[in-house]
């Protein structure tokens, strides 16, 4: 009888053999570890939802917040639940600056404090909410998970008031928002998924990107569809804002991508496109609406070719190459990053 030579059955017991087939990855924070979330700005609603005298109930973190505007239009960003007996505030209506509960009266000012109470009782001194740090800005209200924001929403080449502004909600996303910024860093997957090319060598993550304590930027020059011209600056901004701004075919735009975390491996995802008004006059404008809508069509088309890729991924570092070096170091840039929950006792 021929003796059996296969080593087949053996593999399996070869410790060496596991490990080698074994899935070697770097684990990453998730957002609500241990009940923390990353320190940063966080879009919670467009501009042009909310008006006077109307409130806006949102998931926000892991919990709930309101949102209102008072009388002078300046938007606050609060938990919502009454501290009285939990009734959601979304449910109460606008008095005045304040925010009034349905259930029982109770009212709470811009700060947070209880000023008033339905029921002919002294406000309660523990009834408070948590009020978020609010900047309005590029058509989105956006809340700071912290308690003293460390970094500013990035600027434009152009000032606010020159700029033509047009945001869409692209949607929900199941995962964290770090797993959306990882496709910038990984310039690569511009060719390989995009089909964009440059004109230059591949930028160096040492000496081409600028980093900060909380993100970085690039540059890439080279050719987008259909053989236009493209010189752009690329960046992120933590794990919640992608940053782009540059010429295309000679014509100047700005693009962000603000990520919203709305609970666990959930990214409510914006797009803002911003174009020059020009001189201000109506062929300006006309010209800078245009392009805003062709631009932000351009974008959604963009981030479509992604989908089907991330759409089930397992994100995960694993076995990295030597071209990887600046996603590498994204990650571990992300993992550095301060994590916070001040409002978790208020929005849950």
């Amino acid at each position: 009888m021929p003796q059996d030579t296969s080593t087949s059955h053996k593999s399996s017991t070869n410790p060496a053999a596991q490990r080698r087939l074994r899935r070697h990855v770097k684990p990453m924070p998730s957002e609500g570890d241990d009940g923390l979330f990353t320190e940063a700005w966080f879009p919670v609603c467009m501009s042009d939802e909310l008006k006077i005298g109307e409130i806006l109930g949102k998931p926000f973190l892991d919990g709930r917040v309101v949102i209102y505007r008072d009388q002078s239009g300046t938007a606050h960003v609060q938990s919502s639940y009454c501290p009285h007996l939990g009734a959601d505030l979304s449910k109460g209506s606008v008095a005045g600056d304040n925010i009034r509960c349905a259930f029982h009266g109770f009212e709470y000012a811009p700060g947070g404090h209880c000023v008033k109470t339905g029921i002919g009782a002294n406000p309660p001194p523990a009834a408070c909410l948590f009020s978020f740090t609010v900047v309005e800005r590029y058509g989105l209200l956006w809340a700071y998970n912290g308690e003293t924001p460390k970094w500013q929403l990035p600027d434009f080449t152009y000032p606010d008031d020159e700029l033509h502004i047009i945001v869409k909600e692209y949607g929900v996303f199941p995962a964290d928002p770090y797993v959306l910024c990882c496709n910038t860093p990984d310039y690569h997957h511009y060719r390989s998924v995009h089909g964009l090319d440059w004109t230059h060598p591949d930028p160096d993550p040492l000496q081409d990107f600028r980093w900060t304590d909380h993100g970085f930027r690039f540059d890439l020059d080279g050719t987008h569809w259909h053989g236009k011209e493209m010189k752009f600056t690329f960046g992120i901004d933590s794990v919640s804002l992608y940053f782009q701004q540059g010429t295309l075919d000679g014509k100047w735009y700005g693009y962000l991508a603000p990520f919203g975390v709305i609970g666990a491996s959930q990214t409510m995802t914006y797009f803002v496109v911003v174009t020059h008004k020009g001189d201000g006059s109506p062929t300006a404008l006309e010209a800078a609406s245009t392009f805003a809508d062709e631009s932000m069509a351009l974008e959604f088309a963009f981030v479509d070719q992604d989908i089907p890729v991330l759409d089930g991924i397992h994100f995960a570092q694993g076995a990295l190459t030597e071209k990887d070096r600046s996603l590498s170091m994204y990650l571990d840039l992300v993992r550095r990053q301060p994590r916070v929950h001040p409002s978790a006792d208020f929005i849950r």
